[in-house]
């Protein structure tokens, strides 16, 4: 399988430190982080200069939603993976076609659940859309 490739997008630097760590210590062989944002701009610019097959997006960045992120970006939709320490946002992601909703503080293994299951609903379509 050729790796997925990822952005982390978390304006907490720690947050999405230990993300990159977990996911390249998880899945050194499916997936590959290429970009880390730090805020809602540059994660837009990113967006909008590639299509990354997996989205990983903190609910709220520097006062921004990243809710609205997808809204901005729509080809994003079905590719977001949340990682937030808000629950309540949780059905209004799902509403705006989330892969996935993690809440923090989590576990190693539902990140690679949530993932898992990314993957093999992603699987043979050849695009995670």
């Amino acid at each position: 399988m050729t790796p997925l490739s990822c952005i982390i997008i978390d304006d907490e630097i720690q947050a999405a430190e230990l993300l990159t760590d977990l996911i390249e210590s998880i899945f050194p062989q499916n997936l590959r982080i290429e970009a880390v944002c730090k805020s809602w701009l540059e994660a837009g610019e990113h967006l909008r200069k590639k299509e990354y097959d997996i989205v990983f997006l903190d609910i709220s960045i520097q006062g921004r939603s990243g809710l609205d992120l997808i809204k901005v970006v729509p080809s994003i939709k079905n590719r977001v993976i949340f990682i937030t320490a808000y629950s309540e946002f949780a059905l209004e992601a799902f509403r705006q076609f989330a892969a996935g909703y993690i809440v923090k503080p989590f576990e190693e293994f539902e990140l690679a659940g949530v993932v898992n299951n990314f993957i093999d609903r992603t699987k043979g379509q050849g695009s995670p859309v």
